[in-house]
Order: structure tokens, then sequence, then C-alpha cells
């Protein structure tokens, strides 16, 4: 079995530069990518139909065309119009696009994201989602576009460091106050118990893997399990420990699927007490066997 792929800003940069063609140029380094322009045939020289993992965070508009990709195990369609955020170590798999896809972005390493923001993350940003995406307005998009091209030109003309770093730090910030704008839209919860349950989620996708219990994230919230149960039950409509699950069921089908690591070494990456308790456990969440989900 094949190892997961990787795709890095240096892969990304021997892309862009051997495509001579494209009509706006791309400022690519190993830790910072602007691009003005992407499209279909990029797509497919890289990436054809096999799952890779981007290490680096990315936000990306789609100016024309459809993707229909697998992001971290589940099945998104992002259209023309849709602003994309894929999380750092995604795993993505670019299943059917259209022919005529364009788009642009940009791609940023943990220590440039970490350095831009000098410790205030924007909330949408803080790892309780993985990913997201949503459509924009005409006037929301010139205004990406706006700031998107500023940190393009500023980062070609060899500006400072601290000049490009704020003009991320604007863009991260202003991506976050349109996923606030469509949370009020949607009539979410109260904002104290929304920044609970994403702190709970936050917690999840960091610890999952080795804290299996709902006692632990309620003591690293400094709330009683019984509240935080309660919390995240009105919230999500979903109880805590099936958000728990969830995510270690994730973790073990990116294992199985793209790893050759044996059951038993997953039930033990996984803080399980051996195999045969990880596999009930498997079978319970996805109705099949870990030996059967890697076979199929």
């Amino acid at each position: 079995m094949k190892k997961i792929r990787s795709f890095t800003l240096g892969q990304l940069q021997h892309i862009v530069d051997s495509h001579a063609e494209l009509p706006v140029g791309n400022y690519v380094t190993s830790r910072l990518a602007v691009a003005r322009c992407l499209d279909s045939s990029v797509v497919q020289s890289q990436f054809s139909h096999e799952p890779v993992q981007l290490h680096e965070r990315r936000i990306m508009l789609l100016r024309r065309g459809w993707l229909r990709p697998v992001v971290n195990l589940v099945n998104e369609c992002f259209s023309e119009g849709e602003l994309v955020f894929l999380g750092a170590d995604s795993v993505v798999q670019f299943r059917e696009y259209s022919p005529d896809l364009q788009g642009y972005g940009l791609s940023m390493s943990n220590e440039l994201f970490s350095q831009a923001l000098q410790g205030h993350i924007p909330p949408t940003f803080d790892g309780h989602l993985r990913s997201f995406h949503f459509p924009l307005t005409g006037s929301e998009m010139e205004r990406f576009d706006a700031m998107h091209r500023l940190l393009y030109t500023m980062c070609r003309a060899g500006e400072s460091e601290a000049v490009c770093h704020h003009l991320l730090a604007a863009i991260l910030w202003y991506v976050d106050s349109l996923c606030k704008k469509r949370e009020q839209e949607g009539g979410q919860a109260s904002s104290r118990e929304q920044r609970l349950f994403a702190d709970f989620l936050s917690l999840v996708n960091r610890h999952a893997s080795r804290e299996h219990n709902i006692g632990f994230y309620a003591s690293a919230l400094c709330l009683s399990p019984r509240y935080m149960s309660s919390l995240v039950k009105q919230v999500s409509n979903r109880s805590a420990k099936a958000w728990i699950d969830e995510a270690l069921a994730t973790q073990a089908k990116v294992l199985l699927a793209h790893t050759e690591k044996t059951v038993a070494e997953i039930a033990f990456e996984l803080s399980f007490p051996n195999a045969a308790f990880f596999s009930k456990f498997f079978q319970r969440l996805t109705g099949m066997t870990p030996s059967g989900y890697r076979q199929r």
C-alpha cells in the first residue's frame, strides 16, 4: 500500500514555474505562496486522482468553474464565487473539476502564520475548523481580490517582511469577519456558547488520539462534564462523545487508507488498549472492520 503523498510549497513553486503560459505571475517561497492564477491544468498535472496531504494552510477563491474534491474523507463541491479554506495537514483528493476551472489564493507555513498574527489568532483559524467554504457577494469578492492583489504586488516588489506579514494578517482577519457574518446570518448559538463549542472542537482535534473521555475536555475548559455535554448537544445537536468518536474514526480511516501500519499499530497510536477493542470501536462507527475498510 502506498504511503500518502505530501504536497508542499516547494512543489507548488515548481508547478507555477513550469506553467509559463499563465497570464499572471505567482509569488512562491518555502513559507508563502500568493498565486494570482491557478487553473485546471495545474490540478491535472500535479494532483491527478490520488489523495495528497497539504501541509500548509490554504485559502482559495474560485473565479470560474467547479471542483469536487474529497477533503479529510468528506465529499465536497466548490463552485464559482466560493471562498475555500483548507487547514494544515488536510488530506485532499481532487476527483472531478470543470475544464474552465480558474482561481487564485494563498498558502502559508505554520511558522509564517504565527509570525504574521503575532499570537493574536482569529477565532476562525484557531484549529476548530479543518476546512470550510462559502459563497462571497460581488463586493466581498472585490475586496478580497484587492487585498490579495496588494499582497502579491508587495511580495513581488520585495517589500519588508513586516509589510507583507501585516497584509497577510489583514486577509486572515477579513476572512474571519466573513465567517462571523455567515454565522450571524445563520442564527447560530450565542457567542459564549459557540466559543466554548469551538474550544471543545479545537481540543478534540488536537487530543482525540490520546484522550477519549469527556472528563479530559471538560477539565481543560474548566467546566463540569455534565454542563459541557449539555452545551455541546445544544449548539451542535450532537453529543460530545459523538464528536470525539468521529475525530477518532476519521484519524483511523486516514491511517488505514494511506499508511502501511498494521491494525495493532494503529490501535496503539490511537490509544486503544488492544487491536480487538479498536476493531470493535471502528466497526461500531463505520459498519466495517478495519481490514474491510482498508481492502475497500
